[in-house]
């Protein structure tokens, strides 16, 4: 099975032609019946919204028959995710075997026309082409049942700085990438021993909560609970993570945050941690109404809905307090199957979901297994008995079989790969037999989150695994959004299409693991096909092969490092790519920065041949990520010099050889923050996403703070020197990148009724004094506008009128020296567009 163009080319100047060549008939009409489901309405629109963001004309939805059309149909002949894409001459008839596998065969048609889809939004070439129906006659089903997404709540890169618009925008991707699940994992309450600050709370988290029946109101809501919260710059984190302002924030990165305590909506008044009882019922109330949108709205595109927490179960302090007060013991089975029932009453009541998931704890996979087996049995019951159609699944830091001798067959088995996905999935996966299982590698590596980590060729692999392997599911963990989107695209893709797998390569499936090995991180299927379709939809077909080569090589040059190179272990979590000082002794380490260096400069000399606003917007985007993949290592090397003379300079006896060395350390301690400024400039120009606000977040509270990265050295240095260190080695507080207008979260699709705010930041040498969005109704000619309120620093918010048409905007601002600034780039030739649903 391919997922190809067909009859279809791609000519120079990027236009998509027939090698039919019909004429073009602009009485082309979309049909859908007045009684058509949902899914088929949108379909619709979603055609008429890329048809028109293709080639300039705004096709009408009709529910009449038409000569010429695209129409939409349910055929009981095909299977609920299988759908079809069959052309007769300028007609096409897009057929599913649901409303949502309809879905799929119109986002399916939409790819022909050259666009893509990410999960941090769209990618619309530059360019019109011309409106006709490509000769097409393809059927099309997925490998899995599942095909997702787990986005792992605990560090401010993922979910936890989430507002519910960012939620509904994946969400909305997900169907248009042709994926249909979301889990969520939830940490429990937990004190560890934390390097540097003692025992710090990890969780809970407020996904989900944890009390008695007689706790909820009849709507759902929460009348006792305890503190709860997900991560805010105000907080001294479980993880590495230290509290800070964002105005402290360096190179002028604080010009991204409004506010110095900065965090989720749902947080707003309550950070770091909700300081009363009604706060904190506030806290779960405002959670479990966020995410009951979320998750309707996931169920009106097909997307199924998963979380859950960790096994056995951990008792808040106050909630086991709540609950003596009441002559109940917190430890007792039956106390425990009550607070289950009360968990899963709320989730019913305000957020009802697909599945639930138990993990067990991490790194404790095989320490309790007795207490594991109970309490999974106790929390089964209770699912059973307050949600009886939704399944209870496990899932957990590895894959563990032990669990299929006592769970029920309706069950789901899953487990994340091990050793951050640089192993393979487990072949225990092929011995689970008689119930639905998943697959879950890794999309990125939570020790290295502050770099790119390109695993296109590992991620095909591991789907070809999960189907040799017998997945019913195939899902991807991560952080970050856009940083990862190769990835969870080539997840997405060999989800439905595997035709990348070598001739040579047995992909039969297994009906046992015993004996087979499990890969380790050098694995990789052929990748140069994905990365050439990229550069093309991406940056134009001019030179695409070039820019995808380049990309393919960064990641093969990857794939090859080694041991403690390629899995680092840095000093704190998503610290640099790399570990820390290993560039200065390690020769290979050496020679592989200069060679991604060499990779970045050979991909800025082809800039020159891209044309056009978006394609240059996005070659820029991964020049500037190919620039701090070599800026890290960078960094890492003149800190590993830093490190090395400070020792010498520790051991030497001699005074004035001891202030010589000294005088060498402060040298290179200004080349330090020199490297960090470097760094900070590229990740605040590749911003993009609520992801890299937290991975900013990430690098000033814990490289810099937590883990002192600039300072580490500077009072052994002081005390040698009896000075402080020079104001050279202070890092920069401006920004110096290019004036720019950034949208974090884009929403492509609203309710009717829905109001779209917006929150543009305008990064420039000066303050805007002015932002405006221009918007009309898709198609109109005429333009309305709306002024933007500034809300503090380079932070400003607008909202839309209240939504009742398909529309498309734009924002426009000024720089310095009355430099124009817009909004997307390609605007106003091509506009950020938004649907209209019912």
């Amino acid at each position: 099975m391919k997922n190809k163009l067909s009859s279809i080319s791609v000519n120079e100047k990027g236009f998509l032609t027939n090698t039919k060549d019909p004429k073009t008939d602009n009485t082309l009409v979309i049909v859908c019946p007045d009684n058509s489901s949902p899914q088929l309405k949108l379909a619709a629109k979603e055609l008429r919204r890329y048809i028109y963001l293709r080639t300039g004309k705004l096709l009408r939805i009709s529910s009449k028959k038409a000569t010429q059309s695209i129409t939409l149909i349910i055929d009981s002949k095909l299977q609920t995710q299988e759908y079809s894409l069959k052309s007769t001459g300028e007609s096409l008839v897009i057929s599913g075997g649901s409303g949502v596998a309809v879905l799929y065969g119109a986002y399916g048609f939409v790819e022909k026309l050259g666009v893509r889809f990410y999960l941090h939004g769209d990618v619309v070439p530059d360019g019109k082409i011309s409106l006709h129906i490509p000769q097409l006659n393809e059927t099309q089903k997925p490998f899995f049942e599942l095909r997702g997404i787990q986005p792992f709540h605990d560090f401010p890169d993922g979910p936890d700085w989430w507002n519910q618009d960012d939620y509904l925008a994946y969400i909305g991707q997900l169907a248009k990438m042709r994926m249909n699940f979301i889990g969520l994992h939830c940490y429990p309450y937990r004190k560890d021993n934390v390097p540097k600050k003692g025992d710090m709370m990890i969780g809970p988290e407020p996904l989900v909560w944890f009390g008695l029946p007689q706790d909820i109101n009849p709507d759902g809501t929460v009348k006792s609970s305890y503190p709860t919260w997900w991560d805010n710059t105000a907080r001294d984190s479980g993880w590495p993570y230290g509290s800070l302002k964002t105005s402290e924030f360096t190179n002028g990165s604080a010009q991204l945050f409004p506010t110095d305590i900065y965090g989720p909506d749902v947080m707003e008044g309550m950070m770091p941690l909700p300081k009363t009882a009604e706060e904190s019922n506030e806290l779960f109330n405002r959670v479990g109404k966020q995410m009951g949108i979320v998750f309707a709205e996931a169920k009106k595109v097909g997307v199924k809905t998963c979380i859950g927490s960790e096994t056995p179960f951990i008792m808040p302090p106050a909630l086991a307090e709540h609950l003596k007060q009441l002559g109940k013991d917190p430890k007792a089975p039956e106390t425990i199957a009550e607070v289950y029932e009360g968990a899963f009453q709320r989730i019913a009541k305000v957020m009802p979901a697909d599945y639930y998931w138990l993990w067990t704890s991490e790194g404790d996979l095989h320490k309790n297994p007795e207490g594991v087996k109970r309490d999974l049995l106790i929390a089964y019951n209770a699912l059973k008995k307050i949600s009886p159609s939704v399944p209870l699944a496990t899932c957990g830091w590895g894959f563990n079989p032990a669990y299929d001798a006592f769970l029920p067959k309706d069950s789901p088995m899953s487990g994340i790969s091990a050793e951050f996905g640089h192993y393979s999935l487990s072949p225990a996966l092929a011995d689970i037999q008689g119930r639905p299982k998943w697959a879950i590698p890794w999309f990125e590596n939570d020790v290295n989150l502050a770099g790119y980590q390109p695993w296109v060729g590992r991620l095909r692999q591991d789907a070809v695994d999960a189907r040799r392997f017998g997945a019913n599911g195939l899902m991807g963990l991560h952080w970050h959004v856009k940083s990862m989107m190769n990835n969870i695209a080539a997840l997405a893709q060999a989800g439905w299409d595997q035709s990348y797998v070598a001739k040579n390569f047995n992909i039969v499936p297994v009906s046992s693991g015993k004996g087979l090995n499990v890969l380790k991180e050098t694995r990789m299927m052929p990748i140069d096909d994905y990365y050439e379709d990229f550069a093309k939809a991406n940056f134009g077909s001019n030179k695409a092969k070039e820019t995808g080569g380049i990309l393919a090589e960064s990641e093969k040059m990857q794939t090859s490092l080694k041991g403690t190179a390629h899995r680092p272990d840095p000093t704190g979590w998503g610290t640099f790519w790399g570990a820390q000082g290993a560039l200065q002794s390690d020769p290979e380490m050496h020679a592989y920065a200069q060679k991604n260096g060499e990779l970045a400069e050979r991909f800025a000399k082809l800039r020159q041949n891209i044309k056009g606003a978006g394609n240059l917007e996005r070659f820029d985007y991964w020049l500037t990520m190919l620039r701090i993949q070599t800026a890290m290592y960078e960094a890492g090397a003149v800190h590993g010099k830093l490190r090395v003379i400070v020792a010498e300079m520790e051991k030497e006896n001699d005074p004035v050889k001891k202030k010589d060395l000294a005088s060498k350390a402060i040298i290179i301690r200004a080349e330090v923050v020199r490297a960090w400024d470097k760094i900070m400039q590229l990740e605040i120009i590749s911003a993009s996403t609520p992801g890299d606000l937290g991975l900013i977040a990430n690098l000033e509270r814990n490289s810099r703070i937590w883990d002192n990265w600039l300072n580490r050295f500077d009072t052994t240095i002081e005390k040698v020197t009896g000075k402080p260190m020079p104001a050279d080695c202070a890092p920069s507080m401006n920004y110096t990148g290019p004036a720019t207008i950034k949208v974090f979260t884009v929403r492509s699709s609203l309710h009717r009724g829905e109001v779209l705010e917006l929150r543009p930041v305008v990064l420039s040498a000066e303050q805007s004094s002015s932002v405006i969005v221009k918007w009309r109704k898709l198609g109109e000619k005429n333009w309305q506008q709306s002024s933007a309120v500034n809300v503090g620093r380079s932070v400003w918010t607008v909202k839309l009128p209240t939504a009742t048409e398909d529309f498309e905007y734009h924002i426009i601002a000024n720089g310095a020296n009355d430099q124009k600034l817009i909004w997307p780039a390609t605007a106003p030739m091509q506009n950020q567009t938004v649907i209209v649903t019912e």
